[in-house]
């Protein structure tokens, strides 16, 4: 039996992996799919930031309605409740920026990130930060 391998709990079915159902020890890249799997059934709480010069907020909004509850708190910034995970979230709100136009969103449950057109130095130092490797001046 593998990670891999589909096995049933009970007699009406629900299959789902061996990993995930704890008969095997995943593989490292298997392990991190399934904790990002597990990770989007439950609901998680955003922070949306978006630098739009060209206006764009009314189709942020859009979007965000459509991942879950949502609300506007300031001119360039929404929260949201959702089951979805940021890199969606930031997907579907990328697809209409235009040219110079920004977004971060902050998953605030799952300690995730996503962002779109930072520019490569606030890209690194996000990264860099985000991921653990800056350590605080004493």
């Amino acid at each position: 039996m593998t990670a891999r391998t589909l096995v049933s709990i009970d007699q009406n079915g629900g299959w789902r992996s061996a990993a995930a159902a704890g008969f095997v020890k995943a593989e490292p890249k298997q392990a991190n799919a399934l904790a990002s799997a597990r990770d989007h059934r439950r609901l998680a709480n955003m922070a949306i930031w978006a630098d739009l010069p060209s206006g764009g907020e009314d189709h942020v909004e859009t979007i965000l309605k459509a991942f879950g509850e949502s609300g506007r708190i300031a001119r360039d910034l929404w929260v949201l409740r959702t089951l979805h995970p940021a890199a969606a979230v930031r997907a579907a709100i990328a697809a209409g920026l235009s040219t110079g136009e920004r977004s971060l969103i902050i998953d605030a449950n799952r300690g995730r990130l996503a962002w779109s057109n930072l520019g490569l130095d606030a890209e690194t130092k996000l990264r860099r930060i985000w991921d653990g490797g800056h350590k605080p001046a004493p």
